[in-house]
């Protein structure tokens, strides 16, 4: 799609870390990447930790 596009660069909402590099190695120029995230809480807080732990998920840090 975004060769279809005539894409080069992006500016990347993800938390996924092979998402960027999928798209790095296609040749897509990842500019910069935006984290999704909504605030941990007592029912997420262990799914967080775990994209995070075994799949490498890139949040940003709460304040």
């Amino acid at each position: 799609m975004l060769e279809h596009l005539g894409a080069k660069r992006v500016r990347l909402m993800t938390n996924n870390p092979r998402k960027i590099k999928a798209l790095k190695d296609l040749g897509i120029d990842v500019v910069e990447r935006e984290p999704i995230q909504a605030d941990s809480n007592p029912h997420n807080v262990q799914y967080l930790s775990t994209k995070a732990g075994k799949l490498g998920h890139l949040f940003r840090e709460e304040k």
